[in-house]
């Protein structure tokens, strides 16, 4: 079976373009973060969240670069593979993620199933 150079274009660049939302929203969260840092002359240990979170979005970022590369020069085959299970598995965390937060935000909790009479 025979692919063309075209056929790894799309998602090479898809991740590419991925790796970069992950830096544009993580300097986005990052930003707040960053001036009340300054602001407050927070200490070392004040500034380990700060450099954990920055450091994780960097990772991510070259991550994502790292596979749209790949892809795009079509080597590394294991590493791809790798790669998109470890971005399949992150589809459905960040969504339990997601409910788990959309639920613990919720104004009222239910306490008693409604009975309609």
């Amino acid at each position: 079976m025979s692919t063309s150079k075209t056929s790894f274009l799309v998602p090479g660049t898809g991740y590419i373009l991925l790796g970069l939302a992950t830096a544009v929203f993580g300097l986005l969260r990052l930003q707040p973060l960053m001036s009340f840092a300054r602001s407050e002359q927070a200490s070392g240990v004040q500034l380990v969240p700060l450099v954990t979170l920055a450091l994780i979005i960097f990772l991510i970022t070259v991550f994502y670069f790292a596979m749209g590369l790949a892809i795009l020069k079509r080597r590394w085959r294991l590493f791809v593979v790798i790669g998109a299970g470890v971005s399949c598995i992150m589809i459905p965390f960040g969504t339990i993620l997601g409910l788990i937060i959309l639920l613990w935000t919720r104004r009222e909790w239910p306490t008693s199933p409604v009975t309609v009479p």
